[in-house]
């Protein structure tokens, strides 16, 4: 029993550690998405598309996706998305359920 718990948990701390390594370059890009104009902004959504009717995976634009969607709530709504909020979109995203304590901005 021990050695499952044990497992479950080494588990966890590993899946952790992949999120935290998978949104890393979206939080490196936040500068970069700040001084982007509006229409710079605008225009990364039909490229976005663009890149995926070309055969683009949903992984291959993770990063740019991830990056014009919280520059674009920082912009729209004043609200700019945590690592945790991120960390917890990737998971959902990667098809995994994801479940966030109260307090860790669900909102």
């Amino acid at each position: 029993m021990a050695n499952f718990l044990s497992r479950l948990f080494n588990e966890d701390a590993r899946k952790l550690k992949q999120i935290q390594k998978k949104i890393k370059p979206v939080l490196d890009l936040e500068e970069e998405y700040k001084a982007k104009s509006d229409d710079e902004l605008k225009a990364m959504t039909p490229y976005l598309r663009e890149k995926l009717a070309a055969g683009a995976t949903l992984d291959d634009i993770f990063v740019e996706a991830f990056a014009t969607a919280r520059e674009a709530c920082r912009r729209v709504i004043g609200e700019f998305p945590y690592p945790v909020q991120l960390m917890g979109a990737a998971v959902m995203q990667g098809g995994d359920i994801a479940e966030m304590k109260t307090g860790e901005g669900k909102t």
